[in-house]
């Protein structure tokens, strides 16, 4: 058995000759496929031969028997099958017979049938996005904050995907330069979400409830900001007294503040440059004793 190697280059729907393009001419450089997959494939090293190979999408195989049967007398070696219906052949390639030689008959209705049923999906799965994408930029509009932006761009990334191969499909452009893969799509996709899984998780959650009898007294709560964004704060004050409610900087200086017995705050924007801050919530000493309630989140 000879080097094996593995790839985890991934094809759309409409981009089945150009997988086979490619594996064509892995088997030039001198790696011949051993397993074919969506999502990995594996090629074992072997130079002293070429292939062509091809493919054929078929989900409804009465009998698998007869059906290899047919390629082995066309002069087709079967590889494998995945587990959507692609069927991967190959022949020894031999150049001085046609190009003809090496085109695969099968059952011509299969891979249209497969393109119909793929854009009428497409179309939904667009649609779909592209109400949480319109809902998403609303939401940027109304509450503008960095962690919003890699989901509108990943959402964007599905709908220009989803919309070029609806239109190679039916406008059968099936050489159309392939400058948006599904590899460059997922890729695009994991980085998105990445990034704002990235920025969610530094980005602190600041909750809390205070509720009690209270004499005077301070509260604090210590927290650091990684990268400068918005914020915004939700906040419920129903005290006997005024107390006080601020969020200071790391020199001291308020950045909000709101002194009241009964107030009611909510998406209160609050633009925090990266560093340190405290929240402090202070009451005044008295004769006796007062009722506080301050519930707050800064997120």
């Amino acid at each position: 058995m000879g080097k094996q190697k593995i790839s985890h280059a991934a094809y759309a729907a409409w981009d089945y000759k150009k997988e086979i393009e490619d594996l064509n001419k892995k088997s030039q450089e001198g790696w011949q496929l051993v397993k074919g997959g969506c999502f990995k494939s594996i090629y074992e090293q072997n130079d002293q031969v070429c292939y062509r190979y091809q493919l054929d999408y078929n989900t409804d195989i009465e009998n698998k028997v007869l059906y290899l049967e047919m390629f082995e007398d066309q002069g087709w070696e079967y590889i494998n099958s995945t587990f959507n219906g692609w069927h991967f052949f190959r022949k020894p390639y031999n150049p001085e017979l046609p190009e003809e030689e090496y085109e695969i008959y099968t059952d011509s209705s299969a891979i249209p049938d497969m393109e119909r049923r793929w854009v009428r999906l497409a179309y939904s799965f667009t649609a779909v996005i592209s109400v949480f994408l319109i809902f998403m930029i609303v939401r940027m509009i109304q509450y503008p904050e960095w962690t919003r932006i890699p989901l509108i761009l990943l959402e964007i990334d599905f709908i220009v995907f989803l919309g070029l191969g609806i239109y190679r499909i039916r406008k059968k452009e099936r050489h159309f330069k392939k400058i948006f893969s599904l590899s460059t799509m997922m890729i695009i996709a994991v980085v998105c979400w990445t990034a704002g899984s990235v920025l969610g998780a530094l980005k602190p959650d600041c909750s809390n409830t205070l509720e009690g009898d209270t004499n005077g007294g301070t509260y604090y709560k210590d927290f650091t900001v990684h990268y400068p964004d918005n914020f915004y704060l939700d906040l419920e004050m129903d005290n006997d007294s005024p107390v006080t409610f601020r969020i200071d900087d790391a020199n001291g200086e308020a950045v909000y503040t709101n002194s009241d017995k009964k107030t009611r705050v909510e998406n209160k924007r609050i633009w925090l440059k990266r560093g340190d801050y405290r929240i402090g919530i202070a009451s005044e000493k008295g004769d006796k004793a007062r009722k506080i309630k301050i519930s707050y989140e800064l997120d």
